[in-house]
């Protein structure tokens, strides 16, 4: 496995360039801020930007957690990849990571100011000092109880000329910069109906309602094929749309509430039906 290292002092938009620099490099997965992404997506490990302090996010960020540690590193084991880049505040945290995760030491070394321009480096300490933004590379939503402890916002995805989406950003506001969490009902109805769309017994989605509070049940008319029994179907469909919110937004949500309006016969024309699943 070959290591290489990633460095500059904090705030000057690693993380921001981090998936260019790994699309540039061939390389598929990175350590960045306590986490582990593959292919842009999280693999293992838990974000340091979720801290409630700085110290706690340092310690996070360099795995002093023993625990934390051996999940990432058996995540690691299990992909193996041929390369893997590890980005850090200088190359003595980026060999100290390397030692906590029992990796080689890195054998290539790339500086911050050797990707972004020194007006681009400006620019990340600026929105860093203050506005207290703060990037994970990757396409997730943080959603917690507490909304109102952070602030996060998808972003376009990162675009190289002529080599396709690389990958997705998140911006942060973590807890000990303040700020609150915004997440738009339109964003969690596209969400909800991407799940849904993907079961092959889905004839149509009618409607989805989303509450207020996601402690309360979401409410679903859909039109389905008659070849599986309605409960069969709903169930699915509930666990289905729980395991996305789990592991997009971190948030157990109650069983959506199933409304079956219409049933197609796929053979023989249609016939409606009225019934809901709870």
């Amino acid at each position: 496995m070959i290591v290489y290292g990633f460095y500059g002092p904090s705030g000057t938009g690693k993380s921001h360039h981090v998936l260019r620099l790994c699309h540039e490099l061939g390389i598929d997965d990175f350590i960045d801020d306590g986490l582990y992404i593959r292919h842009g997506r999280k693999v293992a490990g838990i974000s340091a930007k979720y801290e409630p302090n700085k110290m706690a996010a340092i310690r996070r960020a360099i795995f002093d957690d023993p625990e934390h540690a051996r999940m990432v590193r058996q995540a690691v084991d299990q992909y193996n990849p041929e390369k893997i880049l590890i980005v850090g505040t200088s190359r003595k945290m980026v060999r100290r990571i390397a030692e906590r995760l029992s990796l080689p030491s890195p054998a290539h070394w790339v500086y911050i100011g050797d990707v972004a321009k020194a007006e681009e480096i400006q620019q990340a300490q600026y929105y860093r000092k203050f506005h207290g933004q703060h990037v994970i590379p990757i396409p997730r939503i943080q959603v917690e109880k507490d909304r109102f402890q952070q602030l996060i916002e998808r972003v376009r995805a990162i675009f190289v000329p002529q080599a396709g989406q690389i990958g997705e950003n998140t911006i942060v506001f973590p807890r000990f910069q303040g700020g609150r969490i915004q997440v738009t009902q339109a964003c969690l109805k596209s969400l909800v109906r991407y799940v849904v769309s993907q079961d092959p017994q889905v004839h149509e989605i009618l409607s989805v309602t989303i509450p207020d509070e996601l402690d309360q049940a979401m409410v679903l008319n859909l039109s389905l094929y008659d070849e599986i029994p309605i409960p069969v179907v709903a169930k699915r469909l509930q666990a289905a749309i729980r395991d996305i919110f789990l592991q997009m937004l971190d948030q157990l949500i109650p069983p959506p509430v199933i409304v079956v309006r219409h049933l197609e016969l796929r053979s023989r024309g249609h016939v409606f039906f009225g019934g809901s699943h709870k």
